[in-house]
């Protein structure tokens, strides 16, 4: 399904850029359909690190720090969207794990995410690392199973619908971000 609507997608917006573009001369050479071939790891990952931070100050009042080294500062082709979600989902993750892991402290550890890579090549690691506790041993093969989550979802279940509607927002514990980043 996340295939196919990837490749409608890229049809409908290579559609638009030829016939839509050769009408106008805003013409951007470095985008073809959804891929950016210029596209910055470290600006999407700025973009996603704002969100969450947004996200986890509104449910938990305070979010970590996230520092950010990008050694390299490289461009890759890629498409910027897809890039952003995998962004987005890990570090709402490790913003929730360091949350609740330092729930009775009023500092919070730092985020460290470490972006190196070469330009000529297609190689790029990126690594985001956390003081959230970690993953047991024992759940560590089911993260990227669908609906799978370490968050409890007992006090949602037994909610009504009007008390859902009354309640802190839930940022985590669907199941779905790490299967589909």
């Amino acid at each position: 399904r996340i295939k196919f609507r990837m490749l409608c997608g890229q049809y409908i917006q290579l559609h638009k850029q030829i016939y839509h573009n050769n009408q106008s001369n805003n013409n951007d050479s470095n985008i073809l359909g959804l891929i950016d071939f210029d596209c910055s790891p470290k600006e999407i990952l700025i973009n996603a690190i704002d969100e969450a931070t947004h996200l986890c100050e509104l449910k938990y009042g305070k979010a970590p720090y996230v520092n950010i080294k990008n050694v390299s500062n490289i461009k890759i082709a890629y498409i910027p969207d897809q890039l952003y979600y995998i962004f987005f989902e890990i570090i709402k993750n490790s913003m929730v794990a360091t949350c609740e892991y330092h729930s009775n402290t009023d500092e919070l550890p730092e985020i460290n995410t470490v972006i190196v890579g070469n330009n000529n090549t297609d190689d790029i690691t990126i690594k985001i690392s956390d003081c959230g506790g970690g993953i047991s041993n024992e759940n560590i093969e089911k993260i990227w199973y669908y609906s799978y989550t370490t968050q409890n979802n007992d006090e949602y279940d037994k909610l009504s619908e009007f008390e859902l509607n009354t309640i802190e927002p839930k940022i985590s514990g669907f199941g779905y971000g790490l299967p589909l980043s």
